[in-house]
């Protein structure tokens, strides 16, 4: 409520991945409240429950403050894009999980006192998962490697879709009415065309676009323009008769100025078409339009919605890997400030980089494009991802403060922890889910990697941290 409340002051434009965020504040925002609640029944051993919140606040609130400002940055990254969308989703985010995270540290201590929270039971072997770990470190490094390298083989076969149709409910009857009028008549009714500077009362100019259109013709493309309305008449004197006296003025207003010297070429594409395709024939229309003569005159190359598509699609992997780049440098230098240390900052990342690593192959076995929606994953996952990790350091930390072994360390950490994971991962993934009832597909398929990508994020912490830990910390063993 208060981060749309701050929208709507600040930043109102409401956008399709508007959607997403309210989803994910549900479930990251849990999460928050989750690892507090969860450190308040481990510490039945203070009596006073005052005292007791106040220890939670002391130790899980200081990981959750961790987790927090990673999470920030990861989103924050985001706001760096060329991409307004991208831009206001990042800010959204970034000022949701800040009001989350102070909502968890006032509401959750003064709600379970109040209502004398408690929980019952644990997961079932939970401890041999823990030992698993730690038992098997470079049997898990090794595997995860083997994936990382399969996963980055397939960056290639990414597809990138800037398809805005996907981003529209499909039950409205404008689109199934576009998806019909495209079937029927080839053309997607976007607006696409090309600009002729040149005298359009000239015969000879009219016959020069009608040349074109003949040669778009020949290669499938569909066009219209102001030949098509004078192919009747010949000769200056007839063009300008038909211009001045049959033509009404709304014919003229869509196709050409006032002073008949600039003309429009209505390009038609197919709905249907992908970008690779929709680029091809674009290509093709340019190649013809700049070879034409206009005597004099001169003759644009196409511009339109589809050719802005064309242009944001061969952008996406750049925008991703910027935001990536900035994301992890920031993100890097917080935790090595945070922790005070080179060692635990950049080994609570490692996790991070192989799940990031197996984005391209969760991309190309989902079939799921990169697009405007599903270019801000890989900046959500530094943040959740590291959120994961930065738990789990924090209470090993606590445990080698403690006197305890690094084995012992680590098995307690998850052991104490990693419920707390799994039961975040869980929130955050029910919160995803919901989106399904919307009938997005471009939300539905940010849905579904994001889900994954949590998933993999919630494995890297409670097995490839621990097991990074194990095979690389310096530390007394015994």
């Amino acid at each position: 409520i208060i981060t749309f409340g701050v929208r709507g002051i600040v930043q109102p434009q409401l956008t399709a991945l508007s959607i997403a965020v309210i989803a994910l504040l549900r479930g990251l925002g849990v999460d928050y409240s989750l690892h507090l609640m969860n450190r308040f029944i481990e510490e039945r051993s203070v009596e006073n429950l005052v005292l007791r919140a106040k220890k939670t606040l002391r130790f899980t609130g200081k990981a959750v403050f961790l987790s927090t400002i990673t999470t920030i940055i990861g989103f924050g990254s985001l706001m760096i894009s060329s991409m307004p969308p991208i831009v206001t989703f990042g800010f959204a985010c970034v000022i949701g999980i800040l009001f989350c995270f102070i909502s968890s540290c006032i509401l959750v201590p003064c709600l379970v006192l109040m209502l004398k929270f408690e929980k019952m039971g644990r997961i079932p072997g939970w401890q041999r998962i823990s030992k698993f770990a730690t038992e098997n470190k470079f049997r898990i490094i090794a595997f995860v490697c083997i994936i990382s390298v399969f996963s980055l083989v397939s960056i290639p076969y990414i597809k990138t879709d800037v398809d805005y149709m996907v981003m529209a409910p499909q039950d409205e009857p404008y689109i199934q009415a576009m998806y019909e009028y495209s079937e029927k008549f080839g053309s997607s009714g976007s607006f696409n065309v090309v600009l002729v500077d040149a005298d359009v009362t000239n015969p000879k100019v009219v016959n020069a676009i009608k040349s074109v259109q003949d040669k778009l013709k020949e290669k499938g493309i569909s066009s219209y323009s102001i030949a098509d309305l004078l192919k009747f008449f010949k000769g200056e004197a007839g063009i300008k008769f038909t211009l001045n006296n049959i033509l009404d003025n709304d014919e003229k207003a869509f196709l050409l100025n006032k002073d008949y010297s600039k003309t429009l070429i209505m390009i038609y594409m197919p709905v249907d078409l992908s970008m690779n395709e929709k680029e091809q024939l674009i290509n093709t229309v340019n190649q013809i339009v700049l070879s034409a003569d206009m005597l004099g005159g001169t003759i644009y190359q196409i511009t339109g919605s589809d050719v802005i598509e064309v242009a944001i699609n061969n952008r996406l992997m750049n925008e991703q890997t910027k935001s990536l780049i900035f994301a992890l440098v920031l993100v890097s230098i917080a935790l090595i400030i945070i922790f005070k240390s080179c060692t635990y900052g950049l080994i609570t990342l490692i996790p991070v980089f192989f799940i990031l690593a197996w984005e391209p192959a969760t991309l190309v076995f989902s079939d799921i494009p990169l697009s405007v929606i599903t270019i801000s994953i890989a900046s959500i996952m530094i943040g959740t991802g590291i959120d994961y990790g930065v738990h789990i350091t924090q209470r090993l930390r606590e445990g080698l403060a403690l006197g305890l072994t690094k084995k012992q360390a680590i098995e307690t950490a998850v052991n104490k922890t990693g419920v707390s994971l799994v039961e975040a991962a869980s929130t955050t993934i029910g919160g995803l889910i919901a989106v399904f009832f919307v009938n997005v597909p471009g939300i539905q398929q940010f849905s579904i990697i994001i889900i994954l990508m949590i998933l993999f994020s919630c494995v890297g912490a409670i097995f490839i941290l621990p097991a990074v830990y194990m095979a690389v910390l310096k530390h007394k063993s015994s």
